[in-house]
């Protein structure tokens, strides 16, 4: 073969792996284009949680909200196969302030999060504790996170360890059956 052949093969391979890749990293440049295409439905990104291991998203799909882990690798974003259990929201906005299948976790980053939904008209912040781990999250809108313990993978907990704090100053512990 002569050189001029070799390098037509070569420049035609290099120019259709370049675009496969192309095409790929496209298609996963964003964490907001994985998702919605993982979900095929439009989605509303809450909050991003950047680690070293990659981005923990909360997000909301209208309908429900969700957790996931995403890592970025040569080809772009990729979910993780770890995800939350789903948070459904339907009865959301008629019903009480908070609830214990408003509340979710995700295990992540030798941790974890807890999140899910609140009515932030009752309730001004959400609040975990364990001795010398007291966290608390402000209410701004219709959810919030918070960290879990540090190798606490289960996210398991005791009711005195997590509650919520209503407008008036009033602290509901876990399961929340004075607000039902």
């Amino acid at each position: 073969m002569n050189k001029k052949r070799i390098y037509l093969i070569l420049l035609v391979t290099f120019l259709v792996i370049t675009s496969v890749w192309s095409i790929e990293f496209y298609q996963n440049s964003s964490i907001e284009k994985v998702i919605n295409n993982q979900n095929q439905e439009a989605i509303k990104i809450l909050e991003k949680i950047e680690s070293h291991n990659g981005v923990f998203v909360i997000y909301d799909t209208g309908k429900y909200i969700e957790g996931r882990v995403l890592k970025k690798g040569l080809l772009g974003w990729k979910i993780t196969n770890s995800h939350s259990p789903i948070i459904n929201g339907l009865n959301f906005k008629n019903s009480e302030a908070m609830r214990i299948d408003y509340i979710g976790i995700m295990s992540f980053d030798n941790g974890g999060y807890y999140f899910g939904y609140v009515n932030p008209k009752e309730i001004d912040r959400v609040k975990f504790q364990y001795e010398n781990f007291n966290v608390s999250y402000n209410i701004q809108s219709y959810y919030w996170y918070l960290p879990m313990l540090p190798n606490q993978d289960s996210g398991s907990f005791k009711a005195e360890q997590f509650s919520v704090i209503l407008k008036n100053g009033k602290e509901v512990f876990y399961p929340f059956e004075e607000l039902q």
